[in-house]
Parts: structure tokens; C-alpha cells; sequence
């Protein structure tokens, strides 16, 4: 299942049950670094370099 269907599918769950929803930006905020691809880090770093740029 593609990411962005499972999170698609996940938002629907919570907002129905919950009335809360997630985005990829929560999720990445509260992730441990240990369980974040080095990959996706290193992008996410050169974003945020290019942001302050």
C-alpha cells in the first residue's frame, strides 16, 4: 500500500473516530531519528538549509 493511501486511510480512521487528523509533518516531528531513513534526514536537512538560504 502506497504512503499516501495508507495515510489517507489513517485520516479517515482518526477523524471519524477521533475527529483529529495527522499530517506527513507531525509525523516526521515526532519520529525518532532512529526510525527515520538516513536518506529522508539528509533531505529534509538540505530543505531546511535551503530554507535559511
Amino acid at each position: 500500500m502506497p504512503g499516501k493511501i495508507f495515510l489517507s486511510d489513517l485520516n479517515q480512521h482518526l477523524q471519524k473516530e477521533y475527529r483529529i487528523s495527522i499530517t506527513p509533518t507531525q509525523i516526521i516531528n515526532n519520529s525518532s531519528k532512529q526510525i527515520v531513513d538516513n536518506d529522508l534526514l539528509i533531505l529534509l536537512d538540505n530543505l531546511q538549509q535551503f530554507k535559511i538560504m
